[in-house]
């Protein structure tokens, strides 16, 4: 009889529970957020002007202008094009077009410290004492990068603020990358991301680097000659928090037989959308709790987009076993299979040490757990109190897991 395997414990992802005042739907507050609405296709460098509001902090210095940048398939130039640009091979993250910066550039190859950033103002200022969703997706430009840095941040503030190309801005960003890590992705878009609480009357932000070179980690990356580090932006973000935010959830690791099916993730959330990859196997890659069915052992990696459109991520490997071959010297027997509240589990030879049976539900809740002592090779398990259903008998010795068999509970005449 085939034997099916399931439920290898994964170590829970904990989730964050923000619970804020109810008000209205979500909005955000950033106009123009993914750089879609333009007056002119991006013919040089500069161009950020084409994309009202956004509008460039900084005052021109001598012969040194700042210029931050705008991209778009509808560019007649290569330059400022998507994917291919001068400055790099990038799909904008979503629509047509992204914005570009450079955010760090070394003395050795230039005589000041070249900052860009953007700014705009917000559709309607911060009310104080709430929480707001802040962030914007940035990857790296590699035709114009040597190296990549870890300081990318959001300045919230009441007014618009300015200055000059020669030195960063003296502001202290509220919010800003991990700075563990320096961003070095020319692939795929990656968060900056973090929870404001608002003083009151805020209504503008801006983007970029607001750090001194002592102050920022630096890695050479090498894929230009131009001593600097260059990023895109994309799709930038600020709502209210007016429900509980949830990180993603891809569930425990499993074990199946091959032929069998199995359910990933946690139930959906209001106005949440879910990605998962790769799609073999599964009954639809877009819900919550896709059926898993894998031929092989596979893991699957969920994207899950909360209603601020902030991305995170989880994943979970199903391992399949070919169970009609595994074979045991001791021999182990669970029966009767369904059982109306007796169910025994037996060893043909001998009770391995440490064997602890679990009965779980079909969420992976212990509902028994029972030891069975090395003088008890036929032990009987007591599941007359359990509704009619479908459970899961779990032995282990020590660690290590023995079977996990599927065992159905009928009701009594």
């Amino acid at each position: 009889m085939r034997q099916p395997l399931y439920c290898k414990m994964k170590k829970y992802l904990f989730f964050i529970l923000l619970f804020l005042c109810f008000r209205t739907n979500a909005q955000n507050l950033v106009p123009n957020p993914s750089f879609e609405i333009i007056t002119h296709c991006p013919d040089d460098n500069g161009a950020i002007i084409y994309a009202p509001p956004w509008f460039n902090p900084l005052l021109d210095y001598h012969y040194r202008a700042s210029s931050p940048d705008l991209f778009n398939i509808c560019s007649p130039l290569s330059v400022n094009g998507v994917p291919s640009s001068g400055w790099g091979y990038q799909y904008a993250r979503t629509g047509n077009g992204f914005a570009g910066i450079c955010v760090f550039t070394t003395p050795v190859f230039t005589d000041t410290l070249e900052r860009e950033y953007i700014a705009i103002k917000l559709l309607s200022q911060m009310v104080a004492g709430r929480k707001y969703s802040v962030h914007f997706y940035c990857s790296m430009g590699e035709k114009n990068s040597s190296y990549a840095i870890n300081r990318l941040g959001v300045y919230i503030s009441r007014d618009s603020i300015y200055g000059h190309v020669l030195r960063p801005l003296p502001y202290v960003p509220q919010i800003q990358m991990d700075t563990t890590e320096v961003l070095k992705d020319t692939t795929n878009w990656v968060a900056v991301s973090g929870i404001y609480t608002a003083v009151g009357g805020e209504k503008f932000i801006t983007i970029g680097n607001f750090y001194v070179d002592s102050l920022i980690k630096t890695e050479w990356v090498g894929y230009a000659s131009s001593g600097g580090s260059y990023y895109f932006i994309d799709d930038v973000a600020v709502y209210e928090i007016t429900s509980a935010i949830f990180v993603a959830e891809a569930g425990e690791d499993k074990i199946i037989c091959l032929g069998d099916s199995t359910v990933m993730g946690n139930p959906a959330h209001v106005n949440y959308r879910y990605k998962w990859k790769p799609a073999t196997g599964l009954n639809r890659d877009t819900l919550a709790q896709p059926i898993a069915q894998p031929l092989v052992t596979t893991t699957y990696h969920l994207t899950q987009y909360d209603y601020t459109d902030l991305e995170t991520y989880d994943s979970v490997t199903i391992t399949v076993r070919n169970c009609d071959t595994l074979s045991h010297e001791n021999i182990l027997h669970i029966f009767p299979n369904p059982n109306n509240g007796e169910l025994y589990v037996e060893f043909s030879r001998y009770v391995p040490d440490n064997t602890v049976i679990y009965i779980t539900n079909t969420l992976g809740q212990t509902i028994i757990k029972e030891s069975m002592l090395p003088e008890e090779k036929k032990k009987l398990i007591n599941t007359a109190r359990l509704a009619a259903s479908i459970y899961f008998c779990r032995v282990f010795s020590g660690n290590e897991m023995v079977r996990c068999e599927k065992v159905v509970v009928v009701k009594r005449d």
